[in-house]
Order: C-alpha cells, then sequence, then structure tokens
C-alpha cells in the first residue's frame, strides 16, 4: 500500500507522466508546424500575391532562426523562473497574436514584424517548457519521455500541413484563391485562433513537478535521490563534460545544416527522396528514445552520429543509389536522437537547473548550425563542388560521435560527493 491507501498498481496507473508526454506532443504540434514545416506554403502565396521574391520573403525565415538561436537564454530564464506551465500559456498567446496580426499583411514590414512574433511564441511554448516538464516527471524513461512530444512534429507535418495547404486553397498556375476555401487570410487567422483559444487549457494540463501531485519522477526513490546528479547552471558550464557534450551537440547541427545546404531537392526524385528521409525521421523518433533508455545515452548518441556520417558518405557518392542511402540514414539519425539528445543533459545535470543548462547548449548548436549552413552554402556556390564540403560535413559528424564517448560516465555534482555514477541502462 502507498502512503494514501491506494496500492502501488493503482498509483501507477494515476501516474501522470505519461499523459504529459501526450499532451507535449499537441502543444509542439500547434507551436511549431505551421512556422517550421508549412515555410514553402506561405512563402509561395505571399510571392504571388504581393509580388515579392523569394529572397525577400526567405529573409523573414532566416531572421526566425536567428531570432530562434538569441531567444534560447531569455526562454531559458522564463522556464526556470515562472515554470514550464505559465511558459506555454504565454508562448501560446503570443503566438496567436502574431498569426492574428499575419493575417492582416499587407506590407513587407508587417509580415517580418507578424513573422517574428510568431518566431518568439513558438521558442517560448513549444521545446524547451515541454521538455523541461517531463525532465522533472521522469528518471528512469527520461529518454522515451522526451521523444514523444517530437511525434508532434511527424503528426503535425502529416495532418496540420496538407489541412493548411487545402485552406489556402491557393491555385499556383492563376495565382489565385480557389473558390470555396478560406483563403491564406482566413488560415492565417484559424491559426492564431486555435493558439490563443488553446493557451488556457493546454497550459492547465501541464503540470511541473510530480512532487506538486503527491508523486514522484518515474523509478525513483529515497535511494536513488541520493546519487542523481544536482548542478547549477554556473556548474554545469564549469564542467568539462558540458562543454563536451555541448560541443558534441554543436557538430551534430552543423553536419545536418550542411547537409541540409548540399541536398537541395531540384526534381521528381529529390522530392520523393525528402519525404522518405521524413517518413524515416518519424519512424526513429521512438525507437531511438527506447534504445537511449537501454543502453547509456552517450553511447546511443554516438551510434545516431556514425549513421549520420554514414548518411553524408551516400552523400558523397552521389548517384540515385547514394541519395536513396542518404535519405535513409539521415532519417534514422536525425530521429533518433530527438529524444537522448535532450535527456542527457537531464542525466548528467539534474533537474533543478535543466531548462537553463539546455538554452545555453541550444544557443550554441544554433549558432554553429546556422555558421555551417552559411559557410557549405557559400562554399558551394563559390566553388561548385559538393564532394569538398560533404567530406568536411562528414569529419563534424564523426568528431561529434567520438565527443560523446569522450564525455565519460555522468557525475554528482559540485556540492556532493565526487563519485562517478556507474552506466548503464536507465542510469541516471
Amino acid at each position: 500500500m502507498t502512503d494514501n491507501g491506494s496500492t502501488p498498481e493503482a498509483a501507477r496507473r494515476r501516474f501522470y507522466g505519461w499523459w504529459l508526454a501526450v499532451i507535449g506532443a499537441v502543444i509542439m504540434a500547434i507551436g511549431t508546424v505551421p512556422l517550421f514545416q508549412a515555410p514553402s506554403l506561405w512563402l509561395v502565396v505571399l510571392s504571388q500575391s504581393f509580388g515579392w521574391t523569394p529572397f525577400q520573403i526567405s529573409w523573414a525565415f532566416t531572421v526566425t532562426r536567428v531570432e530562434g538561436a538569441l531567444l534560447w537564454p531569455i526562454a531559458g530564464w522564463g522556464v526556470a523562473r515562472l515554470g514550464p506551465r505559465k511558459m506555454v500559456f504565454i508562448g501560446l498567446a503570443v503566438l496567436g497574436v502574431g498569426f492574428l496580426l499575419f493575417s492582416r499583411t499587407a506590407s513587407l514590414g508587417i509580415f517580418y514584424l507578424s513573422f517574428g512574433i510568431i518566431g518568439l511564441g513558438s521558442r517560448l511554448c513549444a521545446w524547451l517548457p515541454v521538455e523541461t516538464a517531463l525532465n522533472n516527471w521522469f528518471h528512469l524513461r527520461r529518454a522515451t519521455a522526451m521523444s514523444i512530444p517530437m511525434l508532434g512534429l511527424g503528426l503535425g507535418g502529416i495532418s496540420i500541413v496538407p489541412l493548411l495547404a487545402w485552406s489556402m486553397g491557393w491555385d499556383v498556375q492563376t495565382a489565385m484563391e480557389l473558390p470555396g476555401r478560406p483563403g491564406w487570410r482566413n488560415t492565417a487567422l484559424a491559426v492564431g485562433a486555435v493558439g490563443l483559444a488553446a493557451s488556457v487549457p493546454l497550459a492547465l494540463l501541464v503540470r511541473n513537478r510530480p512532487e506538486d501531485y503527491g508523486q514522484r519522477p518515474d523509478g525513483a526513490t529515497a535511494e536513488t535521490d541520493a546519487s542523481v546528479p544536482d548542478y547549477s547552471w554556473r556548474a554545469a558550464v564549469k564542467s568539462g563534460q558540458f562543454w563536451l557534450l555541448v560541443a558534441a551537440g554543436a557538430c551534430y547541427a552543423a553536419a545536418d545544416s550542411a547537409a541540409l545546404a548540399l541536398h537541395q531537392p531540384t526534381n521528381e526524385l529529390g522530392s520523393t527522396l525528402v519525404v522518405v528521409q521524413s517518413l524515416i525521421m518519424f519512424a526513429f523518433i521512438l525507437p531511438g528514445g527506447l534504445f537511449g533508455d537501454r543502453v547509456s545515452l552517450r553511447l546511443a548518441l554516438c551510434v545516431f552520429g556514425v549513421v549520420q556520417a554514414l548518411a553524408l558518405a551516400g552523400l558523397a557518392a552521389g548517384g540515385p543509389a547514394g541519395l536513396f542511402l542518404f535519405s535513409i540514414l539521415v532519417g534514422a539519425s536525425r530521429g533518433g536522437r530527438m529524444g537522448p539528445s535532450l535527456a542527457i543533459y537531464g542525466t548528467y545535470f539534474g533537474r533543478r537547473n535543466f531548462a537553463t543548462i539546455v538554452a545555453i547548449f541550444s544557443l550554441v548548436s544554433d549558432v554553429a548550425g546556422l555558421l555551417t549552413s552559411a559557410i557549405v552554402s557559400a562554399n558551394f556556390a563559390a566553388a561548385g563542388d559538393v564532394a569538398i564540403s560533404v567530406l568536411i560535413a562528414l569529419g563534424i559528424s564523426t568528431a561529434g560521435a567520438a565527443l560523446y564517448l569522450l564525455a565519460g560516465s555522468p557525475r554528482l555534482g559540485p556540492s556532493q560527493p565526487q563519485s562517478p555514477i556507474a552506466e548503464g541502462p536507465s542510469t541516471d
């Protein structure tokens, strides 16, 4: 019997962590898909409606990426001070206001402003608050739990993006909206309304910490509490392990950005391979989390880095077979490491300052990805030779895999007894 008189089985059935993971998937779908997975839909409509060049429009998406990188410290501070629940509410509300403004776009200035607000809302409501809450709720199956919200990205891409395309009803040939469809302005208005309407109920469903509800993280006991790392963010950034993990993650982000810059679909085969890559990525999200919970997280991430390197080797080989191999392997690598790449920070540095620590990592990774993408694109534009850039990206990916191995086992924080923690399945 538990302290409140219920059986252990009943208590497990009431464990809220898995419900929170599913709610996180919904938040991720609403908060990220209309912006990050449907840019091509908005680009075509705006270009043909206003006569703006693709460069003028794509600049807004570029600024959104840069803004997102710079906002990580603010998001980390907000989650740490206000908690995940309040940040979900604030972020969804800001996202909704941004789309409402976007629906009234009549000039480039309004377009840039609205997308800046949308990017701010997306950054505040989705990734960091959702994963911070899950890091608080999970101990043994942290990587699996953190993978579930990522499924919202895949499911949203499969369902929300086609719905947006249908609702816009834009005919590229005639550059006109199809009769009987809501149109792009009403579609943006609807997305904004959904964000505002969902902000309160979804935020209320978010529970920051299990202890606030008389529960504990899954698998946590009084005995395990003594062996769980607990770092301040200052102690984390002074740790060599932290920078090894950050450098490893940045290498993977850089290699991803290089691959994206080099593999631009220009024909039917290329477009088909992008679809294949997306499906494979979605299929590997949950297995990647399960794998990470059954071996040490750094080993799992090392394996997915090797898979990424093999994918880049396929891209270097070229030809239909090489490109097909690239699409399969890069999809497996990206999907598989989504959960473990976040869970590892909870495993190594604990719960108390997870949001701030992950925000620092994310800032470094985003900057590395942006710089690498720009350098690779410039090199390819100047030399026209993909092979050298691919080999550089392959080396970066391999270095990332090696850095994860060099990080070593988790250790207790500076204020705790300095003994290494045994590594193995579900180690914290």
